[in-house]
């Protein structure tokens, strides 16, 4: 099952949250029919927008989604443009990222939230405490990224192969000066929610991809100077666009068309104890 993690300006999504040992998701997770394909659909802001970037529950989120069945994920998110190249309306079908913030984690270690027993052996991993380090080598799925890229191409909309991502906290926007800094480290676009987004799924062995639309210039990009509400009209002009896109990536997804990935064996191969590597047959 295929997860869709929607953003700012991306409504139609109401009801109560999912209550998860994480606490509550950011709102429902609603359950939809695709192209015969089963999808969940998750607003990571909630109705109204009220949740903001900094207080986003990624975890209960990203285990929301999991404890459903979902075993990859289509992250859409806005960003702001910091490569001068780019343009409001630009797509870009990430592959690295940068997180600024202190990265949201199931693996705790002892004494953190327990979640339900199942035959899943995840779940005895953060029960007991396990140390799981996962490889971060490639943050996005490179199987969905494939899919991903060839529907935007064919739907002829400007898009990018590849793009670094930097996670700022937020709420407020960044300075011009920020924005040449992280210029400088390497980065693309920058937004507050999809680092954390990607971390977590990796976490679960969920495939994970991360489509970034640029809905403005960083500050003092080409003289820039983004607000909040530009962001959001920005994003609700392009909903429809969006919408076809989903449904398509969803069809072609869940349809077999995906290469293999090594997403799901990365919390096994990250475990640091070789007594459970071996309990595990993963040694």
């Amino acid at each position: 099952m295929i997860g869709v993690i929607t953003g700012s300006g991306i409504s139609g999504i109401s009801g109560p949250p999912e209550r998860t040992p994480f606490g509550n998701t950011s709102g429902p997770i609603i359950q939809k029919e695709i192209a015969g394909q089963e999808v969940l659909f998750l607003g990571r802001h909630g109705e109204e927008h009220a949740w903001l970037a900094h207080r986003v529950p990624h975890r209960a989120n990203i285990w929301g989604l999991y404890s459903k069945g979902a075993k990859a994920i289509l992250s859409v998110g806005s960003v702001g443009g910091i490569d001068p190249s780019l343009s409001p309306g630009d797509y870009l079908v990430l592959d690295d990222l940068i997180d600024l913030n202190p990265p949201p984690t199931f693996y705790d270690g002892p004494g953190g939230p327990e979640v339900p027993e199942s035959d899943d052996p995840i779940s005895a991993l953060i029960n007991k405490g396990v140390g799981v380090h996962i490889s971060f080598t490639e943050p996005f799925c490179p199987a969905l990224r494939k899919i991903l890229l060839s529907v935007i191409k064919e739907m002829g909309l400007p898009v990018r192969d590849g793009g670094t991502y930097i996670q700022t906290r937020g709420p407020r926007l960044e300075s011009p000066a920020e924005i040449r800094a992280f210029g400088t480290l390497g980065a693309h676009v920058v937004g507050m929610t999809m680092a954390s987004e990607a971390v977590l799924a990796k976490e679960l062995g969920i495939c994970f991809v991360g489509l970034a639309v640029v809905a403005n210039m960083a500050s003092g990009i080409r003289g820039a100077r983004p607000s909040g509400s530009e962001v959001e009209t920005a994003m609700k002009e392009r909903a429809k666009e969006i919408g076809l896109l989903v449904e398509e990536f969803v069809a072609r997804a869940g349809a077999g068309e995906r290469e293999p990935c090594e997403c799901a064996l990365q919390p096994f191969l990250g475990i640091q104890s070789q007594a459970w590597r071996e309990r595990l047959g993963k040694a």
